[in-house]
């Protein structure tokens, strides 16, 4: 089976999902004034649902996120424009990703809020960005905002069980879940859930999966790992049936329920170098 480059960006947007968690920016600005800073535009390219509550550019430091420490926010944006400029104050440093979150209405910030990604040129990885005494001021940052990327409200728990001895290669793990089982590449298009901030090198995983009610026919581990400017994907785990193992389980999930003990098992020593 093959991956869908475009399933990829999917994949990419969801880096920042840890990063909806909070609400404020937790950079220290210190006492003098912060003149070092990331300029761009938030284009959406669709309207953002009514019940849309507030819409952030947010900043990480490390990609994928590894703590929700030394965010950067731009505060409230104005998203009934179809263009928005933004600009955030944030100290000298190196920052590996910048996205746009979503907020809903009565609710907190969703682990699955992502709207949109900085992604380098000619890449899918996000751009990083250096904030240095000579070039203090990153402009020109352009982030197309998609609403269809926040159509979830349903939830997979479950654990991840690794056995073996882990890849040296792989460098991002994603957790994905599909009403169908995918064999063309355009099966991985339907993805209703997606999260590629899974730890590496961990015995045991345990997650929480936001996902687009319906019936889900495919849950499955992937590892991307990119060599020479190419990607190489892996599938290196599927849930599969209690009822019938060898064959994929199927997860009926309606909106606001979580399915749980969606458990997966990854063999090392079965998966391809």
């Amino acid at each position: 089976m093959r991956f869908n480059r475009r399933l990829f960006v999917l994949f990419a947007l969801s880096a920042l999902l840890l990063l909806g968690l909070v609400a404020a920016c937790q950079v220290d600005h210190g006492l003098a004034p912060m003149k070092s800073k990331i300029v761009g535009q938030v284009i959406f390219v669709d309207k953002l649902p009514p019940n849309t509550d507030q819409v952030q550019v947010a900043v990480a430091r490390t990609f994928p996120p590894k703590a929700l420490l030394e965010l950067g926010l731009s505060g409230p944006l104005p998203f009934w424009q179809d263009t928005v400029d933004f600009e955030i104050l944030l100290p000298l440093g190196h920052y590996e990703a910048v996205g746009v979150l979503w907020k809903e209405k009565g609710r907190t910030w969703s682990i699955s809020s992502i709207l949109g990604l900085y992604t380098r040129r000619n890449s899918l990885l996000p751009q990083a960005i250096d904030l240095t005494e000579d070039h203090p001021v990153q402009d020109s940052v352009i982030i197309y905002a998609d609403p269809n990327l926040i159509a979830r409200g349903a939830f997979l728990q479950g654990k991840i069980h690794y056995v073996g001895e882990w890849l040296s290669d792989i460098q991002i793990v994603v957790l994905a879940a599909f009403p169908v089982v995918p064999e063309e590449q355009v099966d991985y298009l339907t993805a209703r859930g997606f999260d590629m901030t899974r730890p590496i090198g961990v015995e045991e995983d345990d997650f929480v999966l936001d996902v687009t009610p319906d019936t889900l026919r495919y849950i499955a581990v992937y590892s991307i790992s990119q060599e020479a400017g190419s990607f190489k994907f892996r599938e290196l785990g599927v849930y599969q049936d209690p009822d019938n193992p060898g064959q994929p389980g199927s997860v009926v999930v309606a909106k606001g329920d979580t399915a749980k003990g969606i458990d997966i098992t990854v063999d090392f020593s079965k998966v391809e170098p």
